[in-house]
């Protein structure tokens, strides 16, 4: 979770009432809610993330560093703004009946 910052602005060293989170992602998926979403100072916003059928989240990157394949990503006492960003691949066909499918191909 990411709780570090600034807690003002550069500008002019008032503290800030809105921060800004930038959601975005691949093909072969998507990320709730995306794009830019403003958030009050200090609170939290949740970001839940859903392959398209016949793909795996291959990746999510908070800030640009990778936090893994995860399906929601909890932003905590928020003090700067920040970016997430989901990446998908192809499942290869599963083995047979009530197997799951298993990532496979990079697009």
């Amino acid at each position: 979770m990411s709780t570090a910052g600034s807690d003002s602005s550069p500008d002019t060293g008032r503290m800030r009432s809105v921060i800004t989170i930038t959601a975005a992602s691949g093909h072969g998926g998507t990320i709730t809610p995306a794009n830019r979403q403003p958030v009050g100072y200090g609170l939290s916003k949740m970001f839940v993330m859903r392959p398209w059928a016949g793909y795996a989240i291959r990746d999510i990157e908070v800030d640009g560093v990778s936090i893994g394949p995860v399906t929601m990503y909890m932003f905590t006492n928020l003090t700067e703004d920040h970016t997430i960003r989901a990446t998908f691949e192809k499942k290869r066909p599963g083995a047979g009946p009530g197997k799951e499918d298993a990532p496979c191909c990079r697009d």
